[in-house]
């Protein structure tokens, strides 16, 4: 079955363009991520391919017990999307056996230098990772990354599905608050959703780096029920032969997804790629918003429909 909203079943009365301007952005930044990532994975796999020097392919066995093309994959790349790259250095260097005839100190130094050089010569191949340069790391409490993590994604399914949600809430959105505000909410949407991930992370030294528009769709999905919670939201069903385009109230949509993220959050200690903790705070933070900011305005925007 495939289910999802895609449009207001309101007449705007004006044109959204900052919510076009976003999905067009995050489309081209997504584009820019995955023809880079070709260019990356290309690379790096005909870097592994070749033989190599003498003395790394020996540091491979010795280690890995592997010289093949996917044992230098695995720990180049280990290597190189780290934030510490010296320290995942240092734990191949220690894998594995030492040289014959050195003791383990001088083997240790040995294997770290060869693993450095070679792996210097893989990063003069191999272009810059554009998603490692956009994602948001917890630990690092950087605005600018909240910012850009959010306007990047993982595939080309997380962006379109994320965009199909975003556009159904977020146009009317715009048109209740007006451009600029509007802009103010998104901006205030993604940051406020990292710095919650960054939060709930602090426990955890191994978290990992996140991107996506989630928590800003679900912030608006949050704010369009504040505002219009019997607004309803075009809903494309398929299921099986049968194809249907439904009219469904915003406060249903919105209890139906913020609720199963938020039992998704209790019920589950591994996240599986998914950042519902983005999720649950955007929705918290977009409908906090409209309850300290803009009740005022929900009041005209009801007066009016």
């Amino acid at each position: 079955m495939l289910f999802f909203p895609f449009k207001a079943d309101l007449s705007l009365f004006r044109f959204p363009f900052i919510t076009i301007a976003i999905c067009i952005l995050c489309l081209l930044v997504y584009n820019n991520q995955f023809q880079n990532e070709r260019r990356v994975v290309k690379a790096g796999t005909d870097f592994c391919e070749e033989r190599g020097p003498q003395m790394w392919r020996m540091v491979m066995d010795l280690s890995l017990g592997d010289t093949s093309a996917n044992a230098c994959a695995e720990m180049m790349w280990t290597i190189h999307l780290s934030d510490h790259p010296q320290t995942e250095i240092d734990i191949y260097a220690a894998k594995g056996k030492p040289f014959a005839g050195l003791t383990a100190e001088a083997s240790l130094a040995y294997k770290r230098e060869v693993i450095i050089e070679r792996y210097q010569s893989f990063r003069t191949r191999v272009p810059q990772y554009t998603t490692q340069q956009l994602w948001y790391q917890p630990y690092s409490w950087d605005p600018w990354h909240m910012l850009t993590a959010a306007f990047a994604h993982g595939s080309w399914d997380h962006v379109i599905g994320n965009l199909f949600f975003f556009f159904a809430f977020a146009a009317t959105v715009e048109v209740i608050l007006g451009s600029l505000v509007y802009a103010v909410v998104v901006v205030v949407l993604a940051l406020g959703t990292h710095a919650f991930y960054s939060v709930a992370m602090l426990a955890v030294p191994d978290a990992v780096p996140t991107v996506g528009l989630s928590g800003v769709v679900m912030g608006m999905m949050a704010m369009f029920a504040f505002f219009l919670p019997l607004g309803r939201i075009k809903c494309f069903l398929w299921f099986l032969v049968i194809i249907r385009i439904i009219p469904v109230p915003a406060w249903i949509l919105a209890g139906w997804y913020i609720g199963w993220d938020v039992l998704a959050l209790l019920r589950s200690e591994e996240m599986d790629g998914v950042n519902i903790i983005a999720h649950v705070s955007g929705a918290a933070i977009g409908y906090m918003l409209g309850v300290l900011f803009f009740r005022a305005r929900r009041a005209e925007v009801r007066a009016l429909l």
